[in-house]
């Protein structure tokens, strides 16, 4: 078929399509009439009024769909003749923002299976076995416990197939519960004797009372520390009064050589011209007594026997000047 043939019917199906569109508008506005008239029908028939308005809209609809038939036989054979022809694919395609980002999406899931396509295997187990040793663990409710000693009793390599095969149900909880006899037989079997599984039955008691003490009086821990910072001021003032003025004296010495190094820094520094000068400013420690040292410290409770006892000097008066930019 030539191309001018095929252009030709192609532009009359398309006048033919907006032909067919507006007789469907029309239609759907006859259908609207109708409608209207069927109203005005029952209207009038209960009013008495005439029937002139129903008989026109049933005439605009006879018409009107009278024109959609004969249109759409016109166009019957129309749309036969395109059937008939190729079809046409569009030669240059663009895409779309949506369909750009789905096929990069798509890209890097490909890539990704690819790159995902390693497995995990097992080769051999290695096994290791730690004898054991008794132990004072406050958990056990009665009799000694069962430890594990560090050092390697034995050693073996197996496949991991095998050992599927070979290996033992698996215990439940229950099956792990020991009994305290079964416990001290296999002690008694690696060698320890009745005196020695003993003395750790007895650690593990005095751990499990510790414990059972802690949760009765934690209600009363505020009380218990009150009455323990009372006795540590008691006891400084009386029994470690000397450890206290070592102490004391030891942090006094070493205030003012920190208030020394300070002013000698300052002194080191470059000086800065300044058009104003501040005025001195002075810093004297003020002399301290034995009452008020004793009352500020009495609260605190510290070890100072490796403390060297140095000799007590009279507090001396530090001024320090500075030069400050207004």
């Amino acid at each position: 078929m030539p191309a001018k043939e095929r252009n030709s019917i192609v532009m009359r199906t398309n006048s033919y399509t907006t032909e067919l569109s507006s007789c469907v508008s029309s239609i759907s506005d006859s259908d609207y009439l109708m409608e209207s008239s069927l109203r005005v029908n029952d209207l009038t028939s209960k009013k008495s009024l005439k029937h002139t308005n129903s008989n026109s809209s049933s005439t605009t609809t006879s018409s009107s769909t009278k024109r959609s038939s004969s249109l759409l036989e016109m166009t019957h054979n129309e749309f036969a003749a395109m059937s008939l022809l190729p079809k046409l694919t569009p030669v240059l395609i663009v895409k779309t923002q949506a369909d750009s980002v789905k096929s990069s999406i798509d890209d890097k899931l490909k890539a990704n299976t690819a790159v995902a396509t390693h497995t995990v295997s097992f080769a051999k187990l290695h096994i290791r076995e730690f004898p054991r040793r008794p132990g004072c663990n406050p958990g056990c409710r009665i009799g000694v416990s069962l430890e594990l000693d560090w050092e390697i009793q034995d050693e073996q390599t197996i496949g991991i197939d095998e050992y599927e095969t070979s290996r033992p149900t698996r215990r439940d909880r229950g099956e792990l519960n020991i009994p305290s006899e079964m416990r001290m037989q296999m002690l008694r079997d690696s060698g320890y004797s009745r005196g020695e599984i003993l003395q750790y039955v007895k650690m593990a008691n005095i751990a499990r009372g510790q414990r059972t003490r802690t949760n009765e009086t934690l209600q009363l821990a505020g009380a218990q520390e009150f009455a323990q910072k009372i006795f540590r001021g008691v006891r400084n003032k009386t029994t470690h009064r000397t450890k206290k003025k070592k102490e004391k004296a030891v942090l006094r010495m070493s205030l003012i050589q920190d208030q020394k190094l300070v002013q000698l820094r300052r002194m080191s520094a470059p000086a800065v011209s300044t058009t104003s000068k501040t005025p001195v400013v002075g810093i004297e420690q003020a002399p301290r007594t034995e009452e008020s040292s004793s009352s500020s410290s009495s609260s605190d409770d510290y070890d100072v026997d490796d403390f060297v006892e140095m000799p007590t000097t009279t507090s001396t008066p530090i001024t320090v000047t500075e030069e400050v930019d207004c």
